[in-house]
């Protein structure tokens, strides 16, 4: 038997036949995953959707009639002709119409919103506002069936338990959700007194989804806000032009909530640390104060060397004058004795002037950097008999103490 083998050219030619007669022209729509223009104006792109992936070309002569951008994750809506390219036999559409669809058509407005926000400055960095290091008042914008609220409620507690929250629930999606955000973002600035923070939030999703957080009404209000905001919308991968225009950025709730406060455990683990240090502190100023003891005990004991050294010179002088008669040499030597004497105390008493200043001011010195002096100053010691208590867990339920203050001392128990 003889059989009729086609050519691969003829198979793609007969594939081609079959598709224009059952295919001839298709609407489509999908995302662009990638694009790139060739040197002769032809636009080759693909599309996708979650599940498949499709190759398209634009001939130059529809691209050049095309008004809207193209770019990378646009979704688009199509009219085109399915076909199989003979050079490497894979499916693709050739693109006769292009439009922007769903998405597509947000992310345009996005990008040209974006573009004049920017222009008028609502982006600069300049303005934005540091966030509180230890915020006490915290508002909290956002809908309260969303998982948001308690991821960021949850990490609150965990990391500052004592803040107080002020709740605004608001719808985060669909029609009026912009008006809500911004209502509330005012609300806030106006009613609640010392408010410190503001956390605007909203969980993933679409670009549909998150729009509510990109429309001009709420991204003025940002902007107005008197309060630094956090913005945590969406995913890390999400920019919304409210992240844009806050103070900071998050890239999660959770995310905004961490930033917002700071861990109380790394907080307590600081005080410790700095206790261990003023304990190191204080041992060094007492062996300090012996080193100064010993010195003065030293100058004084030079001091009295010095005279008694004086006072033996004058007894050799005198004895010498005894043995010397003539009162010519005597009265000469008892000039140039009591020159001498006069000149010695003298140097002597601005010796113990001098010294005298010095230990004046060691103790003053002293007097500050001693427990009782630290005391003076507003500090209280905990101590167990004549021990000092440094650290909590020392102290167990029931344990009596005393409390030292720079006036006295007050009894306590651990309960």
């Amino acid at each position: 038997m003889l059989y009729n083998y086609l050519s691969v050219s003829e198979l793609i030619g007969r594939l081609n036949q079959a598709i224009e007669a059952y295919c001839a022209e298709v609407l489509f729509e999908g995302e662009i995953s990638e694009i790139k223009t060739s040197t002769n104006g032809h636009i080759y792109l693909s599309l996708k959707d979650a599940a498949s992936q499709i190759s398209a070309v634009i001939w130059r002569s529809t691209a050049v009639n095309i008004k809207i951008p193209l770019s990378q994750g646009l979704s688009v809506r199509c009219l085109g002709k399915p076909t199989i390219y003979p050079a490497s036999g894979r499916l693709q559409v050739i693109i006769q119409k292009i439009e922007l669809s769903g998405e597509g058509v947000l992310r345009k407005k996005f990008l040209e919103l974006k573009a004049r926000l920017e222009k008028e400055g609502l982006f600069d960095s300049a303005r934005k506002r540091q966030i509180p290091r230890f915020p006490k008042k915290i508002g909290i914008v956002t809908s309260k069936t969303g998982a948001a609220l308690q991821d960021i409620l949850a990490k609150l507690k965990e990391r500052m338990p004592n803040v107080n929250i002020y709740f605004y629930d608001v719808r985060v999606q669909g029609v009026g959700a912009a008006e809500e955000i911004a209502a509330a973002i005012q609300t806030l600035n106006d009613q609640i007194s010392s408010l410190d923070l503001i956390i605007l939030a909203r969980g993933g999703g679409s670009l549909e989804d998150l729009w509510a957080f990109n429309e001009e009404l709420v991204a003025r209000a940002v902007f107005a806000s008197r309060v630094p905001i956090i913005s945590g919308v969406g995913h890390e991968t999400d920019t919304t032009l409210c992240d844009l225009v806050a103070d900071l950025r998050a890239p999660t709730p959770t995310a905004a909530a961490v930033t917002a406060v700071p861990d109380r455990k790394e907080l307590l683990a600081r005080i410790i640390n700095l206790e261990k240090q003023l304990f190191d502190l204080d041992l060094w100023f007492y062996q300090f104060s012996q080193r100064l003891d010993n010195s003065c005990d030293l100058l004084e004991s030079q001091s009295i060397s010095i005279l008694e050294l004086c006072a033996a010179r004058l007894r050799a002088a005198k004895t010498s004058l005894l043995l010397l008669d003539p009162a010519a040499t005597v009265a000469a030597w008892r000039l140039q004795i009591n020159s001498l004497l006069d000149n010695l105390s003298l140097k002597f008493e601005n010796f113990l002037d001098l010294n005298k200043e010095k230990a004046d001011s060691l103790a003053s010195l002293l007097e500050e950097i001693r427990p009782h002096g630290i005391l003076k100053r507003g500090y209280a010691m905990i101590k167990q008999g004549t021990t000092i208590v440094s650290r909590k867990k020392t102290l167990q339920t029931k344990n009596s103490f005393q409390l030292v203050f720079y006036d006295g001392v007050i009894d306590g128990k651990v309960i």
